[in-house]
């Protein structure tokens, strides 16, 4: 899979991402682009963009969060490895 594919997924519908934090422990999020879902207009401005880390809206805990593109493990239960395709 890759970047664009997995980004076309969140701009439709909520996607569940297994990632592992920074912190080395292992997080499911059910994260999403699509405005239909999030509660705010807007990401926060006030975060550096970062081409490293990706903002959704997490649905669950009804806020902003980000996951880092290389620690994605599995993508609506499959596991994967993503492609960063710029």
């Amino acid at each position: 899979m890759t970047k664009s594919e997995l980004l076309n997924m969140l701009q439709e519908d909520i996607v569940v991402l297994d990632f592992e934090k920074v912190d080395g422990t292992t997080r499911t999020m059910h994260a999403t682009l699509n405005g239909s879902y999030v509660q705010y207009n807007e990401a926060p401005s006030n975060q550096k963009k970062s081409t490293q880390a990706q903002p959704v809206w997490d649905t669950h805990a009804e806020g902003w969060r980000s996951f880092r593109w290389t620690s994605v493990s599995s993508v609506n239960g499959s596991p994967v490895s993503l492609v960063i395709d710029n």
